[in-house]
């Protein structure tokens, strides 16, 4: 027996390496032989699947841990929030209420779980940091921006919801005013779908194995199809006011040429959102610019809830939007916003504005996390400088502005006067966005125009 249980510990040394070399010997017989079947058709072994859910739920509670929970989980608007992006992204794979999964998705080895069912099983911790991290070996991937904790602490609270609704209002929260996906179309000449060589700007690592350029393939083909509106329309609505409760922002507001360069930011990662690039990325020049063309044509209207705000916050949030706060650098707010029509193709209008989405873009731009449409980006130091309870008034005080749309434009007067025509028309409802106003746009989009938040 002394033979095969040596005494000493150095005495084990030897048949421990012997051992160790013997294993990495047959693993790599299995590897290069390919003797181990991968195929997803084949069911794993007895205990198999269990044990590699048991780790990933050990590894989700160990990591979950570093994230913390925000003040407003439980508001409606990020519940709309999270729930818009889970009927566009989610349900394809892990079912709804009312709905069963995908039968592809349940060809995967390991199945993805019926998430009405065992959303209960996870913390609301869990929930979030698997949203933003996704998990290996799993087909579940991470977040395209993981910087933006905020939108995967918006899904984790609609997920929170998911196991006590109906069909009805699953339907509602995720498509719209009551499931109903709106028909309007674009025109059709204004919104061909056509990939071109000069749109791929996006940097792929490994182009043989990977590509990374836009117009990209997603989850469901709407902008193949040019069928726009039934994506868009989910969250920002067809009047553009994205739902009336600040989970999305108020397009009416801004200039055509902000929005477009604001989309093609989210397509190529330079503003930072999950939500956004899953649906940017699909988009053809052409529809981008029929988008934004749309969107700053229809009737400005000063967000829902204005009427609520509290008149001291609003008091506070003039004086640092008119005057900054001179004690530590932070200069007025309208010395860049609302200035004029050229401005508001490089600064966002915020003159009625949605309050929350303003100091949720503030929270962003404080940590870093929120990008830039161009290569200019003084909101970061700035927003950095502003106390919360600081941009908590800002934010009131704009929502409580009514929307103005500047005219002096440093294009030419006839250019401008156009321009002006078209959106007045469709304004007053005498013309809605057609592909001529679209093609107008079009051809006066400032090509000087080079830098924008």
């Amino acid at each position: 027996m002394r033979r095969f249980f040596p005494h000493g510990i150095l005495g084990w040394f030897g048949p421990i390496v012997s051992t160790g070399i013997a294993l990495v010997v047959v693993a790599g017989i299995v590897v290069v032989t390919g003797m181990y079947n991968i195929a997803a058709s084949i069911p794993h072994p007895s205990g198999w699947a269990q044990l590699l859910h048991f780790s990933f739920e050990r590894s989700v509670a160990q990591h979950a841990s570093e994230l913390s929970r925000p003040d407003d989980f439980e508001a409606e608007w990020r519940v709309v929030q999270g729930a818009g992006h889970y009927g566009h992204a989610c349900a394809g794979c892990h079912g709804a209420p009312g709905l069963g999964q995908n039968v592809m998705a349940l060809q995967e080895r390991p199945q993805p779980q019926y998430l009405p069912e065992v959303v209960g099983e996870f913390s609301d911790k869990e929930l979030a940091w698997i949203v933003l991290h996704g998990a290996k070996y799993t087909g579940m991937p991470s977040w395209t921006d993981t910087d933006r904790e905020d939108e995967a602490w918006s899904v984790a609270a609609f997920l929170r919801r998911l196991p006590e609704m109906d069909y009805k209002t699953y339907r509602k929260l995720a498509y719209g005013t009551e499931g109903e996906i709106t028909d309007l179309s674009l025109p059709a000449k204004f919104t061909q779908f056509e990939p071109t060589e000069e749109s791929s700007k996006t940097k792929t690592p490994d182009p043989h194995t990977h590509r990374t350029s836009v117009p990209a393939t997603g989850f469901t083909e709407f902008a193949m199809n040019d069928t726009l509106m039934s994506m868009c329309g989910r969250c920002h609505g067809a009047d553009g006011l994205g739902r009336g409760i600040g989970a999305f922002p108020n397009l009416t507001l801004q200039d055509p040429e902000y929005l477009r360069r604001t989309l093609e930011a989210f397509a190529h990662g330079d503003r930072h959102s999950g939500f956004m690039r899953t649906v940017a990325t699909q988009l053809s020049d052409n529809q981008i610019m029929a988008l934004s063309a749309y969107y700053s044509m229809l009737p400005e209207t000063r967000s829902p809830g204005a009427e609520a705000l509290d008149a001291t916050l609003i008091d506070e949030g003039r004086s640092i939007a008119e005057n900054g706060v001179p004690k530590r650098n932070v200069p007025a707010c309208l010395s860049c916003h609302e200035q004029t029509k050229f401005t508001s193709r490089l600064f966002p209008h915020l003159n009625g504005q949605y309050a929350n989405y303003i100091e949720s873009q503030l929270k962003l731009f404080a940590k870093g996390a929120r990008g830039y449409a161009g290569d200019y980006g003084p909101m970061d130091e700035l927003a950095h400088q502003l106390e919360p309870e600081e941009m908590k008034a800002v934010a009131a005080f704009f929502n409580a502005q009514e929307p103005t749309r500047l005219t002096n434009a440093p294009a030419s007067s006839q250019n401008a006067a156009r321009e002006q025509s078209g959106i007045n028309r469709a304004a007053d409802g005498s013309q809605t966005p057609t592909a001529d106003t679209g093609e107008a746009y079009q051809e006066e989009a400032p090509a000087a125009a080079t830098r924008a938040e």
